[in-house]
């Protein structure tokens, strides 16, 4: 090979590979990428009481025929896809409770996955003036702690999209249960993710704690609180994808593994048979919601 002839094919070389990186460079990163709690809750590294998060079923990008053949495939799905697709408060939802190891403290550990097709804005839930709620607002004492709060705990002020916020709610009128999560929230123009887990640093908080409180009914049923327990295990992501076919539709699917106290309802198993109730008492509630103008 002469010297002209290396040299040519160099200059090939250099510009292909320049090409490469350019192309690479111009690659967009979607802003799901900056998700680094929904990222960790993926692989499982977050929290190890808990084993990764599922993907999730519906990716950013597909066109209406790939939606639709990723929402007939659903696991168990065993409704016809134009009933789920229905623009409609009771229109069927996919629900999916599973019994998860035990985690390494040797709590007990459920999953929930869950699939439903709401009607609305996805800039609304993008903004977190309409999010979906298993249980009812007026059921579920909630409040955004300030950076003032944080600081005063050794906590950084959070960067944007990341908050803190304590919640104190009952669940099946026999628990009452109080956490604190650090929720991080990115989207793009096809979908929102919204991720959650249980800050450990509050576990023994005074005022924001981690912990779960037996509910009885004491003389002239007054609703007696029990004593305190800790609860440590919540790890969530709600995703969000508009849906090109029908137009309007939004697919939500909510993925989460929490701990399942053996002290709960006296040790029955309330929760396989109830939660279904619940979720779509709560999917309902929220049809209605992100349809109603702010």
């Amino acid at each position: 090979m002469t010297a002209n002839a290396c040299l040519q094919l160099l200059i090939i070389a250099v510009t292909l590979s320049g090409l490469e990186g350019n192309t690479r460079a111009s690659t967009p990163v979607s802003a799901h990428d900056e998700n680094t709690l929904y990222r960790q809750l993926r692989e499982g590294v977050e929290s190890r009481s808990v084993p990764a998060l599922p993907a999730p079923s519906l990716k950013d990008g597909l066109d209406a025929v790939q939606q639709r053949a990723v929402l007939a495939s659903l696991p168990g799905l065993r409704v016809r896809l134009s009933d789920f697709l229905r623009n409609s408060p009771v229109s069927p939802i996919h629900l999916v409770i599973g019994h998860e190891p035990a985690s390494n403290q040797g709590k007990r550990i459920r999953s929930l996955n869950l699939w439903f097709v709401a009607f609305g804005g996805l800039n609304d839930m993008a903004s977190g003036d309409k999010t979906f709620d298993l249980f009812p607002k007026d059921e579920r004492g909630q409040v955004q702690l300030t950076p003032e709060q944080l600081l005063k705990r050794g906590i950084d002020p959070p960067p944007p999209g990341v908050t803190y916020s304590h919640a104190n709610f009952s669940i099946l009128d026999r628990v009452q249960l109080k956490e604190t999560l650090r929720v991080q929230r990115t989207s793009t123009s096809d979908s929102v993710i919204i991720a959650g887990t249980i800050d450990s640093r509050f576990n023994t908080d005074p005022e924001f704690p981690n912990s779960w409180h037996p509910v009885s009914n004491g003389p002239g049923a007054v609703r007696k609180i029990g004593p305190s327990s800790p609860y440590s295990v919540q790890a969530f992501y709600l995703k969000a994808t508009r849906l090109l076919d029908p137009v309007g539709a939004i697919l939500v699917e909510y993925h989460v593994q929490f701990e399942y106290p053996l002290g709960w309802f006296d040790g029955k198993d309330l929760l396989t048979s109830k939660l279904p109730i619940v979720v779509e008492t709560g999917v309902r509630t929220f049809r209605r919601r992100l349809l109603k103008p702010k």
